[in-house]
């Protein structure tokens, strides 16, 4: 049996101000609930992103990584990862290098520039272009992560 998809979340918060868990805890419980019908392996987490944990996991998952997640701080040319801020091309240049990654999902405020440069290369990309509130983003992503799990095609 070929392995099952990844979905692969990396949390960064440098500046100790968002709620994470909040986020990751219903996501990481609702992928337990249906595991029969699920296609995608359980998400993956790395918590306190550093650049070198996305080089490693990527090499890791290359040809099962399908949804990467990011949720932490950013700014229109910029991801703040827990040791230092990745600009959008070196970032954009890693998620590239996967050959089945077809989703990703740049949950930081204003990160819609990334996504409109990463969407010329990968199919659906999700960015913000503004602020985003913690509480809202909890309550899209795990309902949203859920549906994921079920329907991805590997």
């Amino acid at each position: 049996m070929p392995n099952k998809a990844t979905i692969l979340f990396a949390y960064a918060n440098p500046e100790n101000d968002l709620k994470l868990e909040n986020e990751y805890n219903p996501i990481r419980k609702a992928s337990y609930a249906d595991k029969a019908r699920r296609i995608a392996s359980v998400p993956q987490a790395i918590f306190n992103t550093q650049i070198a944990d996305l080089s490693t996991t990527f090499l890791s998952f290359k040809e099962q990584l399908a949804v990467f997640h990011f949720a932490g701080h950013g700014d229109h040319h910029i991801l703040s990862l827990q040791d230092k801020d990745i600009p959008t091309h070196p970032f954009n240049d890693l998620l590239e290098l996967q050959p089945n990654l077809h989703l990703v999902f740049l949950n930081g405020c204003n990160t819609d520039l990334q996504a409109r440069e990463l969407v010329t290369k990968i199919p659906v990309v999700i960015g913000t272009n503004n602020v985003i509130d913690d509480e809202v983003v909890s309550q899209f992503s795990s309902p949203f992560t859920d549906l994921l799990q079920k329907f991805i095609k590997y």
